[in-house]
């Protein structure tokens, strides 16, 4: 018909900005510029008039299908309504699914952010990738050609099988960073990759996400309640958290809370968004958040404000030490043939030193409970040993004491800039409030000393009894888990297990952990610390292993902690025996952005690779500097169950609501592609079975095969999983998957099962908030830590040289060079990671580049104005960067929050290049619960308190 046109043309036209902008309309990636000559078309494409008919539809749409946005590193659930209309999703509305626990806490609805109503812009995006595409010049240089799926698959594949066969096929490495953690069918992945025997990048620690300092003292990785907990506390610090940026959809609950009659406090140096909604700001100097809490606990102590009877049964406080050796009082020590693992303390009851309730050596049947025994916190004792001596012991509340004289609060004035009638008045509320809770999150993680952070936080809780019962605690992040995707995704599920999940016994949490780590020390990945990986092959240990770069007092130099792990086994690294990583395949991670001083990794690790093969819905600067790059599905193009974190009491899941742009795939069909490619070209070399370095076959002539479970599931559709997966989980009511993807959300029956990563540890009690460690305070289950209590005292060697055994303030190293100003960030406001970084709606709202925020002192020093260009630099590396001056950020202070691409810098210089990220070699003792664990601990990214200047650009 004359005059009419299609969309094709209407959105091709000199209006197609007008009409983007207004009506949300965008083109499908069969439409895009970007495809073949002659490429086909599917479906049928639309017929408009003019822009007036696109206009007057935009609030028509053909269906409404529930989604979420799956595989991305978010911990917040948030289900969805998505619009479609002709194929594409017009818009998202937040789908108010959720109910309150009872009428008398907060509503959970509605759930999202800014990235979340937008993301129906970014995935029809200009960085969007729709095909697979192969380099066609140098790496980096930005010349790709598109090819075929087979041809991509085929040369991947062929690639792995010749490494595999000739190095072994733990010179494949495999990279999902975070962005991969979840229930949906992007856990096939990780299983592909386990089957083949790749090593895999922990990529947890790299990100600075381990809790090392709750590891040492609770046994636990990560803890946390559902959001609306808070309204049960009396008192909340936010300590080095910002929810108003990082928990959008969860902040409301704390400023519901203060409503309520909760007050609010803020220890931060900067005055962040959510720093202005509290009701007081404990200004404190970058890195000092040990002093204060040792400063607050010296009060606490000295004026007598402590729960005795809490720390005597929860605490290993009234626990024995020798005077002669610093060491706890064992069994062995007492007894000939004694354990090592049974501690003591001294009974005032009877006058005499006895076992230790929860002591690991007193088995499963004993509890904290304390009966008859009155435990002595206080005094010096006789103790005859087995070889007749006599020593000396005192309880670790005397030493404890003598720790804390050193942080009077005018010590600890001097040392944090607290004013010290704060820190009195201060320590003396957190001992009167009825609950206290401590909002932790991520954020307190990524400092060089925050063991120390922490560790100082929980003696707080544990002298005032703010552990254990609702509306208290220390809040990081938790899971709910599905027994289901474990039982799909394991080939071999130990008896124990099996009668766990049947409800035949119920472990302790010690029985737990033990049995993850002997099943997974045999059936789990080959992992790898990343950061380890990149200390041995990037060259990074050539900077972080600088002496200059640690405390004075280190415990043991970091080389000599490396080499002594890594000899011992207790630091698995892969390749071993001189053999290099061969090919790399990164999966929705983007390493060169994540990574500390990535220019390292482009010098020394890139140049050692074969093939780089980069996963991803979009071009991120990483693919750009890859081999082979495949187009991953988007959120609303694939189906999916969200990690459920614990801040709603509700699976989130998400249904396929259109046709993958372009030629996208799932990263299941795209595993399953690539092993069956892999074993057919196997078959076809008659290739034998290959040996792991753990001496454990790996048959590539059955990888397809064994990864298909022997075609129970297929790459072909990933439904017969998801439909598996819901079934067999009673946490979700072992419903269908259709009856879950027509809800959206599902309330949990239940918190799943145990696993090292998630560690709630209470019961679930429908009608009220889920709370952590009800079973150690309440039920008197021991703690899984080598005492069986919240352990503050560590007698390890390396933590007595390093004057670590008791919490303690350190000033965090010069990493970086002598040089002024401490570099700090946050997660960002605009973006999940770099999946938004780049988003131009999301940009609008912003500076749109790369920014830092500077003391107004410090820039009119340097002579800098706001939007001048700045270059931040320290001995390691520098980047550019535009300056905001602001009074919210205190002098000796540089903020840059995290995941600018590094193509937004100049010259393609981030704001990591600077950053060395030193580890302590603290980290990687082995003691108790301290010992490396996949997603549990290891060598730490610590990026905060980087030492730089800047300077006009």
């Amino acid at each position: 018909m004359k005059g009419e046109i299609t969309r094709r043309g209407f959105l091709g036209g000199a209006g197609s900005l007008l009409a983007l902008s207004m009506l949300q309309v965008r083109c499908s990636g069969a439409e895009t510029p970007a495809a073949a000559p002659g490429a086909p078309v599917t479906g049928v494409t639309p017929v408009y008039g003019d822009w007036q008919d696109v206009y007057r539809q935009q609030w028509t749409w053909d269906k409404v299908v529930k989604g979420a946005h799956h595989v991305v590193n978010c911990v917040s659930a948030c289900p969805f309504n998505l619009f479609v209309k002709d194929g594409i999703v017009l818009r998202e509305e937040q789908n108010a699914v959720m109910e309150a626990n009872n009428e008398n806490l907060p509503d959970f609805n509605p759930r999202g952010c800014q990235k979340g109503v937008c993301y129906s812009q970014l995935m029809y995006g200009p960085g969007r990738l729709r095909y697979p595409l192969k380099r066609v010049g140098a790496r980096g240089e930005g010349r790709w050609k598109r090819i075929s799926w087979d041809e991509a698959i085929g040369e991947i594949a062929d690639k792995i099988v010749e490494v595999a066969a000739k190095d072994g096929p733990e010179c494949v490495i495999y990279d999902s960073g975070t962005a991969n953690a979840g229930y949906g069918s992007e856990a096939g992945e990780m299983r592909g990759f386990d089957i083949l025997g790749a090593t895999q990048l922990d990529g947890w620690a790299c990100a600075g996400d381990m809790p090392l300092g709750v590891i040492m003292t609770w046994g636990l990785f990560n803890v946390d309640s559902t959001s609306d907990d808070y309204f049960h506390s009396d008192l909340v610090l936010l300590w080095l958290g910002n929810p108003s940026y990082t928990r959008i959809p969860d902040a409301h609950f704390l400023w519901e809370a203060r409503y309520n009659g909760s007050k609010i406090v803020s220890i931060a140096p900067d005055y962040n968004a959510s720093t202005m909604h509290c009701d007081d700001w404990v200004n404190l100097r970058v890195g000092t958040d040990a002093a204060l809490a040792l400063g607050m606990a010296n009060v606490i102590v000295s004026e007598k404000i402590y729960r005795a009877d809490y720390v005597k049964e929860q605490t290993d406080l009234p626990l024995l030490v020798r005077d002669d050796d610093g060491r706890f009082l064992r069994e062995s020590d007492v007894e000939k043939g004694g354990k090592d693992n049974v501690f003591y303390l001294w009974n005032l009851a009877k006058g005499e030193a006895v076992p230790a309730p929860g002591s690991e050596g007193l088995g499963r049947s004993s509890k904290l409970a304390l009966g008859d025994l009155d435990p002595a916190l206080d005094g010096t004792y006789s103790v005859e040993l087995a070889d007749g001596k006599t020593v000396s012991v005192r309880p670790v509340f005397e030493r404890l004491r003598e720790r804390l004289a050193d942080y009077t609060p005018e010590r600890a004035a001097e040392i944090t800039g607290v004013p010290a009638e704060t820190i009195v008045e201060f320590a003396r509320e957190v001992a009167a409030a009825k609950t206290v809770s401590i909002f932790g999150s991520w954020g307190m993680m990524k400092h060089h000393h925050s063991d120390l952070f922490q560790r100082g936080m929980i003696l707080l809780l544990a002298l005032t009894g703010n552990v254990g019962k609702r509306g208290t605690g220390l809040h990081i992040g938790a899971w709910y888990m599905m027994s289901g995707v474990e039982t799909i995704l394991s080939d071999v599920q130990p008896a124990w297990w099996q009668k766990a999940l049947l409800k035949v016994f119920t472990p302790t949490v010690r029985e737990w952990i033990a049995a993850f780590r002997d099943y997974e020390d045999e059936h789990m990945y080959m992992n790898v610390p990343a950061l380890l990986f990149l200390h041995q092959f990037a060259g990074l240990g050539d900077v972080v292993d600088k002496p200059e770069y640690h405390d004075a007092r280190p415990g043991k130099p970091l080389r000599e902690a490396i080499a002594e792990g890594i000899a011992s086994g207790a630091l698995p690294m892969y390749p071993k025996n001189g053999k290099q990583p061969r090919v790399y395949v990164h999966t929705r991670v983007n390493p060169l952005r994540r990574w500390p001083m990535p220019q390292l990794a482009e010098k020394n690790f890139f140049p050692k690779l074969d093939l780089i093969v980069g996963v991803n819905v979009k071009m991120s600067s990483t693919c750009m500097k890859s081999d082979i790059v495949l187009p991953a599905c988007g959120y609303y193009e694939r189906r999916g169950i969200k990690y459920a974190q614990t801040y709603v009491p509700y699976y989130v899941v998400g249904d396929k609501a259109v046709e993958p742009v372009g030629e996208s795939k799932s990263e299941w069909e795209i595993t399953g592609l690539l092993l069956k490619a892999i074993q057919e070209r196997a078959r076809t070399q008659e290739l034998a079975p290959l040996k792991d370095v753990k001496d454990k076959p790996r048959d590539f002539a059955k990888v397809y095969d064994r990864w298909t479970k022997d075609g129970q599931f297929t790459e072909k559709d990933d439904l017969t999983y998801y439909e598996a997966a819901t079934r067999s989980s009673p946490e979700m009511g072992s419903i269908g998957w259709d009856e879950a993807v027509a809800k959206g959300a599902i309330r949990i029956q239940g918190l799943g099962p145990f696993r090292t990563h998630t560690n709630i540890c209470s019961d679930y009690e429908p009608g009220d908030s889920v709370y952590s460690c009800q079973w150690f305070v309440q039920h008197k289950q021991p703690w899984p830590t080598l005492t069986g209590r919240m352990q503050f005292y560590l007698d390890h060697p390396w933590f007595i040289a390093a004057a670590e055994e008791l919490p303690t303030h350190k000033e965090m190293p010069k990493v970086g060079g002598n040089y002024p100003l401490r570099l700090t960030g946050g997660h960002t406001r605009w973006s999940i990671h770099s999946s938004f970084r780049d988003e131009t709606n999301l940009n609008r709202l912003q500076r749109g580049e790369p920014v830092a925020y500077v003391s107004i002192a410090d820039a009119a020093a340097r002579g800098v104005k706001d939007n001048d260009r700045i270059v931040i630099f320290n001995d390691e590396g520098r980047c550019e960067l535009i300056a905001k001056p602001s009074p919210s950020v205190q002098p000796g202070q540089v903020i840059v929050y995290h995941a600018w691409e590094n193509f937004q810098f100049k010259d393609w210089k981030s704001n990591q290049e600077p950053v060395p990220s030193v580890w302590k070699s603290l980290h990687m003792a082995v003691y108790g619960q301290l010992h490396y664990r996949f997603l549990y601990a290891g060598p730490h990214h610590a990026p905060r308190g980087t030492t730089l200047d800047f300077r006009l650009a």
